[in-house]
């Protein structure tokens, strides 16, 4: 449950982050902010794991502290910049029930991506990775990055792993 937690902080920190800086940017449109919103994002997530393997730094508390710092200066800048808060209006549960019940086909649709995606997401938490690919390619090349706390090339003597990861 900690490690839940801790993602929860760091997953707020990034998305206030982009928040402030998508304010910043003056989007146009609600859709624009929301688009400006997910790149900034993953933006921020490519960058600090970049910067942090750069220093062989790439652990759970620095990239904690990284996201808390970023959301510091993004929100330094939001305030000089002095602009408002975003108002993006995103549908009512009233308005989405009511193009179900218009549509049979979308409710359908709606229904099959509900139930696929809770498949998913049953399977992802409850199965663990066991297949030989997973075992043999994969998963030796994220013990690597944990335990040396970078992102770098992965040195093997099986071409395999460094063809197929």
């Amino acid at each position: 449950m900690p490690d839940f937690i801790i993602f929860l902080i760091s997953a707020t920190f990034i998305f206030f982050s982009a928040y402030c800086l998508t304010i910043c940017a003056r989007p146009k449109t609600p859709v624009n902010a929301i688009i400006y919103i997910a790149l900034i994002s993953i933006a921020h997530i490519i960058l600090a794991s970049e910067a942090l393997s750069l220093f062989s730094k790439l652990n759970t508390l620095n990239f904690i502290n990284f996201n808390f710092i970023f959301l510091l200066v993004s929100l330094v800048f939001w305030k000089y910049s002095k602009l408002p808060a975003l108002k993006i209006r995103l549908l009512e549960l009233g308005e989405i029930i009511n193009a179900l019940k218009k549509d049979k086909f979308l409710a359908i649709m709606a229904v099959f991506f509900l139930v696929s995606l809770l498949i998913c997401l049953f399977l992802a938490i409850v199965a663990p990775t066991n297949n030989a690919d997973s075992l043999a390619y994969r998963l030796s090349r994220i013990g690597f990055w944990i335990q040396n706390e970078k992102i770098f090339h992965y040195e093997t003597t099986s071409i395999r792993q460094a063809v197929f990861s």
